[in-house]
């Protein structure tokens, strides 16, 4: 495990989220989610596949970490969830949504690597961000010739400690 994860689960610890590296096998299903998940998470604890590599694993980590810091806020937040294909919804309207909770989620993400002295990932990090928005904008049926790039501005957003209790649980694919 490298130097910056590590950082980054004492960040996580400290408000009192657990990061952990897990056999995929370990990784717990999601319903309604493909079989061959990266990374779960219940806005508590976050599993990490540790057979991919470490730039990947950490964009997971802290992507997952900040999804977990929009429930914590509203956890009612977790129950609109665009990538559930089976909720009627337009397609442009649901990129939109997915886009808001990916920037969103990218933005606390950056904001616990911002934590962590001497990050040399971090543009790494970025990257993945804006090709897993790029991919997921797939998923979802988006008209690729007017996605919106996945800009993140704001890495300084104040952190909450973790809810009392988790919330559904949610996936990441491979990317």
């Amino acid at each position: 495990m490298n130097k910056t994860f590590q950082a980054v689960t004492q960040v996580a610890h400290v408000l009192g989220y657990s990061l952990l590296t897990v056999a995929r096998a370990d990784l717990v299903p999601v319903d309604g989610a493909p079989p061959k998940l990266a990374a779960t998470f219940d806005g508590r604890t976050v599993m990490v596949a540790a057979d991919l590599p470490s730039t990947v694993r950490l964009f997971l980590a802290v992507h997952a970490l900040g999804h977990c810091q929009q429930w914590a806020r509203n956890p009612a937040s977790r129950d609109v969830d665009p990538s559930d294909l089976a909720w009627a919804m337009p397609t442009g309207r649901r990129v939109a949504l997915a886009y808001a909770q990916e920037q969103d989620a990218n933005e606390y993400g950056l904001s616990f690597l911002a934590r962590v002295p001497l990050c040399p990932e971090i543009e790494t990090v970025r990257q993945h961000m804006r090709d897993d928005w790029t991919l997921f904008a797939q998923y979802l049926g988006a008209d690729m010739t007017t996605l919106p790039i996945m800009r993140m501005f704001d890495d300084g957003r104040f952190l909450v400690r973790a809810p009392s209790l988790p919330v559904r649980i949610a996936g990441a694919f491979d990317l």
